[in-house]
Formats: structure tokens, sequence, C-alpha cells
């Protein structure tokens, strides 16, 4: 019997009856399917409806709520709709109609109420994880955990990774098809009281740092709660943006040590919680660097994705809006601009210049105030302490310029001169590529306050590490 591949399972599937209730207030009692897939995304399948709301579902009307209970007992909730238009992911025959299809927001499972939380569990993404305690000697360091301190306002958060049971043929698959699977749970413990979106921003945070380390978008789409008693309480499954498996990883998943990952994220968590707001880590800022990384797009694409990073980078330069100007706007307006376009005006007059074209150049006036790309990307590299040589500066400028106004890179342009270090390779572009990528893998390991070691990517064929002071 051929096996079915892990990032094709569900991470948990659900069936019963429910009701499904919609804004105007009509509702219907129905039988229901639902289930989670590996890459995060929550579906619900409503049918077998004992009253005619064909109208409201053909007319694509959205419910506001959908309450029920599974076969086993166990209570249903799920919020946040949007309309799906088939059924394949059910692993099932359609329904007779009518019925509808629904993506979640969320989706929470309760077995029980009542009994306290001692421990939660949540399911990241694609992790690659290299513990430092070995977990069962039967099978050795692939699958041991990875106790963290984390250091957080109100004191230090203990808490502990550990791969899945299938982890390892799961990272085998993951390597070889670049999918998206549930590998690893973060498990937090939360004795007596705990508020859930401190939690949960917690693990976020982590998510983000990790996914810096792996170069992949590490993330967690499900939170279980337990007992003390290891009893499952409640679980509550989030449709979360996941990205497919990559390789281009960037701090050592091991070393002769075993405590890279360990030391890089107890010592970048609180000087991530201080900078996310500041550089947008957790807003975009990293979510398009990893975007850039994808390995299921052309190069072209990826250079595009590569530039919103690098302008994202940008605008994270510009501290207030002052640091944009060379001078006060305000200042300039009022004081330099009429000057320059009087003396710009008789000039244009002498050079026989269309009146059209003078009120274009007039327009581009206010231009000279801003400060350019180059000097608010040194200042960014000044702030994180990040040393890089002139050349290399602007080999990344002239990058960045070229994929923004020709969506090209810069050595397949009409004037690559600037291109010396692989003039003989045939696909120049690669190597930008990675010269770009490799350079943005610096700033943001920088970011979070590393030094050390790291995987550089700027020779693909010949990656190597290097040392990140």
């Amino acid at each position: 019997m051929k096996r079915t591949s892990y990032s094709k399972k569900p991470v948990a599937k659900y069936r019963g009856r429910g009701t499904l209730t919609f804004a105007d207030g009509v509702s219907g009692k129905c039988l229901f399917r639902a289930q989670q897939s590996n890459c995060g995304d929550v579906f619900l399948l409503c049918y077998g409806f004992q009253n005619d709301l064909s109208n409201k579902l053909l007319a694509n009307f959205y419910p506001t709520r959908f309450q029920g209970k599974t076969n086993k007992g166990e209570l249903v909730l799920a919020e946040c709709f949007s309309h799906y238009s088939y059924v394949t992911w059910m692993e099932c025959k359609q329904p007779s109609a009518p019925w509808d299809a629904f993506r979640l927001g969320t989706l929470s499972i309760t077995v029980d109420s009542i009994e306290p939380s001692h421990t939660l569990k949540f399911g990241l993404t694609n992790l690659e994880l290299h513990g430092t305690e070995i977990i069962d000697h039967r099978i050795g360091s692939a699958y041991s955990k990875l106790p963290l301190r984390l250091p957080l306002k109100n004191g230090i958060r203990e808490i502990e990774i550990w791969p899945l049971p299938h982890y390892a043929l799961c990272m085998m698959e993951l390597q070889a098809k670049k999918e998206i699977c549930v590998t690893c749970e973060a498990i937090v413990p939360v004795h007596g009281g705990f508020d859930s979106a401190q939690v949960q921003e917690m693990i976020s945070d982590l998510c983000y740092i990790l996914s810096v380390a792996r170069g992949i978008k590490v993330q967690w789409v499900y939170c279980d709660s337990y007992d003390n008693s290891d009893r499952l309480l409640s679980r509550t499954h989030h449709n979360r943006v996941t990205r497919p498996y990559s390789n281009l990883r960037v701090v050592r998943a091991i070393d002769a040590g075993g405590d890279s990952t360990k030391q890089l994220i107890e010592n970048a968590f609180p000087i991530f919680s201080t900078r996310k707001t500041q550089y947008r880590l957790d807003s975009g800022t990293i979510d398009m660097y990893l975007d850039a990384k994808s390995e299921q797009d052309f190069i072209e694409t990826r250079g595009a994705k590569m530039v919103v990073a690098i302008e994202a980078l940008k605008n994270v330069a510009i501290c207030n809006k002052m640091a944009e100007y060379i001078l006060e706007p305000t200042i300039f307006k009022n004081c330099l601009k009429p000057r320059i376009k009087s003396d710009m005006c008789k000039i244009l007059k002498e050079a026989q210049i269309d009146v059209p074209l003078r009120k274009t150049i007039y327009g581009n006036i206010e231009g000279l105030n801003r400060k350019p790309f180059r000097d608010l990307i040194v200042h960014l590299f000044n702030e994180v302490g990040l040393i890089v040589s002139e050349n290399d500066i602007t080999r990344f400028v002239n990058n960045r310029n070229s994929l923004i106004h020709t969506g090209n890179f810069f050595c397949n342009g009409d004037n690559p001169a600037g291109i010396k270090e692989y003039k003989e390779t045939q696909n120049l572009a690669i190597y930008e590529f990675f010269f770009l990528l490799n350079f943005l893998d610096k700033i943001f390991l920088r970011m979070l306050g590393y030094s050390g070691k790291y995987w550089s990517w700027r020779d693909p064929g010949n990656p190597s590490l290097q040392e990140l002071e």
C-alpha cells in the first residue's frame, strides 16, 4: 500500500453536526467535515442542511459563525469565513447539494472546558531542529529536544521545542519535495493563570527568529492545551501564512557544541522584542525577505521580491520624516526652491526648452532635497553594526537601482562594467541574486544582534561558513 506523504496528511480532521449562522440571523442545521492541512489552511464543509439555505449559499452570503459537535462529542466553533470552491481536500466524494465549503480563520475544538491548562503546544512548520538533549537513545540525535530560556520583560520563560514522531521522515520529504509540513512543537508550561495573547506573541517572535536562522518561513499553525496529566483539553487551528521549505539556511543548525541555535535564540530574543517595532520585523520586513528566498519562482521574480525587501529596509532606515531629507522640507521649499527655479528658468529659456518640458523639470526640483538610497542604507548598516566594503555597497546599490528601474539585474543592463567578480560566468544574474541575498542575510542577522559563523551563499555553487563580526 502506497504511503501518503506527510505534507499531504491533515494535521487534524473532524466530522459531526452543527449550525451555520448568517449575519441576518438565519441559521440552518447541517452535517460538517473540517480539517487543517499541513500548510496551515483550515477548511469547513457543510452539507445535508435540514432547512433550505440554497438561496444564501448560491448568492455567496458569508456565515458569521458555526457551532457544533463532533462525532466524539467535542465542541466546535468556527469563525472568519471565506468561500472555497472545491472539496477535494476532504479526500471524500462531493456531497449532494446543497453544500458549501469555507476557508476559516480559526477553528476551535474543546474537549474539556473545566480543567485548567497546564501546558500549551504550538505546531511549527518546516523547522529543521537539532536539539541539545536526546529524547530517545534508540533513534539518536535526530530525535532530540531544544530547551530554551527566553528573556521576557516580566522574567525568564522556559520552553522546549520537540520534534514530532514523524520528524525524520518528514524532513526527508521536505528536502526532496520542497513542501510544507508541521515538524515540531513548541511546548510552553502555563501553570496557573496566563495571557494567551502574550504567549502567542512570544511564539510568533520565536518563529521569526527561527525563520531568519533557517532561511525559511517557520510558522505556528495550531495551539493545543493540555492538563497536568497531558490530556488534551482544547485545540485551536489558525489559518496562518506559511511558505514551502527551502535549503538556504543562514546559521548552522548544529556545531561542535550542539547549541548554535540555542545561543542565537536566547541572545536574539530580547533584541528582537526591542527592535521589532522600530524595524517592522514582525510587520512585513522579515516576511518579504524570506519570500525572496522562495525556490519556486524564476530568478527574475525572486529579484523583484528582493527589491521589495530592500525597499522595506530603506523605509526602516528612514527613522522619522526628517531623515529622508537633506534639509528640513519647509526650509527647502520656501527658501531654496524659488531661487533654484528662477535660475533654472533662465538657463532653460536660453537653451530654448519648451514650456511643457520646463514644467516637468520644475516638478523634480524638490527631489534634490532627498537623500540618496546609498546614504540611507549606509545609515542602516552603521545602526546595526554591519561592516561593508565600499565595493560591495556600490554593487548592492547598482543592483537595487537596476531592479527598481528596469526590472532586471545590473549585470544584464546596458553597462555592466561594475561586474568583474564573475565576468566569465554564463548566468551572471544568478550570482547577483545570491550576492543580494547574502547581503540581506547579514543585515537581518545583525538586526538580531548575531555575531559568529553563518552560511554565506555569495557563491551559490559553493556556500561556505564565514565569520560575521
